[in-house]
């Protein structure tokens, strides 16, 4: 397990979603390890994230804005949560169909799909790619079978 924080994102996005998902009773050790954070690397994360907020201008009017990120970030992935996440293979298919232009919501439709089940599954894959190589090879695997083997993630 990597005992640094990933290059990709923003320390208080990654612990918002990680806050959430441990308050909705995620197991730790998985979640963790799906953002690429082991015990102490996730206890630097929290440290870093929690002085963005404490340090936020308490003069200014309104809801300091990392605050207001953290609070967007908490209620996004509470809303996500409550959705089924669809399947990787069914990710695949509308990613393909969306690749090909057009009248992109017609042809999800005419295929059982749809843009909500789209963005739903991009919103859950697309940010466990970079941290889980297995997950990317496999989603590049099943769109090459859509006659696409060019097209990366």
């Amino acid at each position: 397990m990597r005992s640094a924080v990933p290059a990709l994102g923003d320390d208080l996005e990654t612990y918002a979603i990680i806050a959430s998902e441990l308050a909705r009773g995620a197991d730790r050790a998985t979640l963790l390890a799906e953002h690429g954070l082991d015990e102490g690397s996730f206890e630097e994360l929290q440290e870093r994230a929690e002085a963005e907020m404490s340090g936020a201008d308490s003069d200014s009017a309104g809801v300091p804005e990392p605050i207001a990120r953290f609070d967007a970030v908490l209620r996004a992935t509470a809303a996500r949560s409550t959705a089924e996440i669809p399947s990787l293979e069914d990710f695949a298919r509308a990613f393909m169909i969306a690749q090909e232009g057009g009248k992109v919501h017609e042809r999800l439709q005419e295929r059982g799909l749809s843009v909500e089940l789209l963005l739903r599954a991009s919103s859950h894959y697309t940010p466990r790619f970079a941290h889980e190589p297995e997950l990317a090879t496999r989603f590049r695997a099943l769109c090459s079978r859509s006659g696409r083997p060019d097209k990366p993630t």
